[in-house]
């Protein structure tokens, strides 16, 4: 999953051992993660109600369908957050790896 190797095709480059490169990427996680963090920040800030009526999420927890979860990274962000997550995703490669860390690790709340 590095640079070098170019543009990710899919569904080749997320299946079998590109999977486990994938899942064992700290670029990757670190970037999956941080995206999530973001986003949950904006959901839940408060100067987007003064843009109009917007039903955004406030700081109780929901049900969040994590679709396109790949190996579970966003998805860790949101449980741990106190989310409940349905992960999504049509390789099963991909959700192998997420069914994997989902078993375990010991996921804190942020």
């Amino acid at each position: 999953m590095s640079n070098r190797e170019g543009t990710p095709k899919f569904p080749d480059s997320y299946i079998g051992d590109k999977s486990i490169e994938y899942d064992n990427s700290t670029w990757m996680e670190r970037n999956q993660k941080k995206t999530t963090l973001l986003c949950l920040q904006y959901l839940t800030d408060d100067k987007l109600d003064n843009l109009g009526n917007y039903n955004v999420l406030d700081r109780n927890h929901y049900i969040i369908v994590d679709l396109g979860c790949g190996s579970g990274f966003s998805s860790e962000i949101l449980v741990g957050s106190g989310h409940r997550v349905i992960g999504i995703d049509i390789l099963i490669d991909m959700l192998s790896k997420a069914k994997t860390k989902k078993k375990s690790q010991k996921i804190k709340k942020i």
